[in-house]
């Protein structure tokens, strides 16, 4: 089985995916002090909070990532399982005059558990979980940075760390993610005439998903020629002092 799943998880992040589960619905415009971020009409979107919104950058919670990105799978009854899910959520930011983004930030957890049944023929279970980000800008070729685990049992913390150089205008974020749960049962037999499938269980998904974007002023033209000219004057003043000692 683990050779599927390595397939499902490069076939994924090379971006043969199919159809992808929808999230959630309308996500209103959340307005911060240097952009406002809003739900993109092509995409589904997760639910999305505003946290904070302090100088510098905002922070979000996507509360809805929960429900969207886990899969599971359970056995009884049947000798073999499999569940996948995709899913995807996208926000459209617009930066606001005067400001830019110089970064952004995604952290949160992958989590996975895996019981297969141990008893004469033993079960087996498996599970993988992966998510790809996208910053998208027209014209300019998109920042993407992708992450997965593959037989994870128990929680891994993840951050992904988008540092774009100044962004301004307008641009989108895409989330794309799978979730991969497989079980298969044991065989559990006493009398050699009868015996039945005792069911393992998998599971696995994203929790507690959160994003960061740094933003800072953009100087002003005047502010620029001042810095220069100040500047100037100071090498100046420097060489001048040079030449009298």
């Amino acid at each position: 089985m683990r050779p599927l799943f390595r397939t499902l998880c490069t076939t994924f992040l090379l971006g043969a995916v199919g159809a992808f589960a929808p999230v959630h619905a309308a996500v209103p415009v959340i307005d911060t002090a240097g952009f406002s971020l809003s739900g993109v009409d092509e995409l589904p979107y997760l639910g999305i909070d505003l946290v904070s919104d302090l100088p510098g950058y905002a922070t979000f919670s996507l509360w809805g990532v929960g429900q969207a990105a886990h899969a599971s799978a359970d056995s009884r009854g049947f000798p073999e399982i499999t569940t996948i899910n995709h899913w995807q959520s996208g926000y459209g930011i617009t930066v606001k005059d005067g400001y830019r983004i110089t970064g952004i930030t995604l952290t949160g957890e992958f989590y996975a558990a895996q019981r297969p049944a141990q008893y004469s023929t033993p079960g087996a279970a498996n599970s993988d979980t992966g998510m790809v980000v996208t910053v998208e800008r027209p014209g300019e070729l998109p920042a993407t940075e992708a992450q997965y685990t593959e037989g994870l049992d128990g929680r891994k913390a993840f951050r992904y760390d988008l540092a774009p150089a100044g962004l301004t205008g307008d641009m989108t974020l895409s989330l794309q993610g799978y979730t991969i749960a497989w079980a298969q049962s044991a065989w559990y037999q006493e009398d050699p005439a009868a015996g039945f499938w005792l069911g393992s269980y998998a599971d696995a998904g994203i929790a507690n998903l959160r994003m960061m974007v740094a933003v800072s002023p953009v100087p002003e033209p005047q502010a620029c020629l001042m810095l220069l000219g100040g500047l100037g004057v100071v090498a100046a003043v420097a060489r001048r002092r040079r030449r009298l000692v």
